[in-house]
């Protein structure tokens, strides 16, 4: 009976055993095949990744070295990958002036953010230079950062492209520009006429007095001084003038928007003054300087300024032509100028359609000027836009950011 017991429980051991090396047989095939899944999918990926103009990496957080770098970055910088993996590499070949800038802000955002993105150029090694934008993440080992993955994209045709658009919009801006002075030049030429009409006037008086044999010293000083003057006024409207006729590169720079609007009132006041309109200046002082290129600002103040005259030409002849002229924060971060009139203003359908391009209202003209402004301001980084006026007429405000 034993015997039999023992034959039973050696019988069911044997069938546990099979059916156990029968499950483990399974679990191993179904590991090996979902092995095989993984690695086929892995180095799909890989191919994917690597096929990409979007080129993996992985660096050191601490010493920048990198410790991955994906194969087609060979075939956009031109140097082996073997050569990324030296200490510095990566720090060395940085646009010489974008390097301080780059090392700074990859420093101080892998300190504070777990993602950040950034633009900056490096040097290829045939001497090129190409425009990348670098996507980051940073894993992180207690509290600091460790390491950092990404992927640099070759944004050279974008950059290029922008570049061309900017120039473009320059050109076009200078042209409007033209044309605006163009339609001004009557009453530019009449505003320089009068100061050297003087000049000659007070030139002659003075010689006058010299020639009588009697001359007061103290009143040719005085002539003098007044034809040193009126050349002054004639020369200042001459090289505002001249400025605005420019077409130069931009140059953003941190200015007093006061001023700038002051010396844009050299040449706008001209035709105001034509027109019997008033000019009215209403500053806000203690602002903060705006970031933005001087005649380009400018140019939108003349061509608001112009405008506000030019709607005011139907307006009866005993109603004062006032246009003002406003400077205010709007916030922390910008200023704001408003330049509104008390003219016929602008109906509903138009107002819609004032700022596309070639949309005019007038019988001649590009239909361009509003467009360029609006142009102009939202690429300082601020708002161009119209309301109807509470009193009639119509206002144009615009805004830029301040110097941080």
């Amino acid at each position: 009976q034993i015997k039999k017991s023992l034959q039973e429980a050696h019988k069911q051991l044997e069938n546990r055993v099979q059916m156990r090396t029968k499950d483990l047989k399974e679990a191993n095939l179904k590991l090996k095949m979902e092995h095989d899944s993984l690695t086929k999918n892995e180095h799909r990926l890989r191919q994917l990744v690597e096929s990409t103009n979007a080129i993996p990496w992985e660096a050191n957080a601490k010493t920048w070295q990198f410790t991955y770098i994906g194969p087609q970055v060979v075939r956009l910088l031109g140097y082996p990958v073997m050569k990324w993996y030296e200490q510095d590499f990566w720090v060395d070949h940085i646009h010489p002036e974008d390097r301080d800038y780059t090392i700074k802000y990859c420093q101080d955002s892998s300190q504070h953010l777990n993602e950040f993105e950034f633009d900056y150029r490096m040097i290829t090694a045939n001497g090129e230079v190409v425009s990348l934008h670098d996507i980051v993440k940073v894993d992180r080992k207690n509290d600091e950062a460790d390491i950092l993955r990404g992927f640099m994209i070759d944004i050279t045709d974008l950059k290029q492209a922008e570049e061309e658009t900017r120039m473009h919009r320059e050109r076009l801006a200078h042209l409007v520009r033209v044309q605006t002075l163009g339609e001004m030049a009557s009453g530019i030429a009449h505003e320089i006429n009068q100061p050297l009409a003087a000049i000659d006037s007070y030139a002659q008086a003075s010689l006058r007095h010299l020639q009588s044999g009697k001359a007061n010293i103290g009143k040719v000083k005085e002539l003098i001084e007044k034809t040193s003057g009126q050349a002054r006024r004639a020369g200042s409207v001459v090289s505002h003038l001249r400025a605005m006729m420019q077409n130069k590169t931009s140059n953003v720079v941190a200015l007093d928007i006061n001023n700038l609007l002051g010396e844009a009132s050299e040449i706008a006041g001209i035709e105001a003054k034509n027109n019997d309109c008033n000019l009215i200046f209403k500053y806000s002082r203690s602002l903060p300087r705006v970031i933005c290129d001087s005649i380009q600002i400018q140019q939108v103040a003349l061509n608001l300024i112009s405008n506000a005259v030019e709607a005011m030409n139907d307006i009866a002849d005993d109603v004062e032509k006032d246009i003002n002229v406003e400077t205010r924060m709007k916030d922390n971060n910008y200023v704001e100028v408003c330049i509104s009139d008390n003219g016929s203003g602008i109906s509903v359908l138009d107002a819609n359609n004032i700022f596309e391009a070639f949309y005019t209202t007038k019988d001649s003209g590009l239909g361009m000027g509003l467009s360029i402004c609006k142009s102009i301001i939202e690429n300082h980084g601020g708002e161009l836009g119209y309301s109807q006026n509470k009193s009639g007429g119509s206002r144009f405000f615009f805004s830029l950011p301040v110097e941080k």
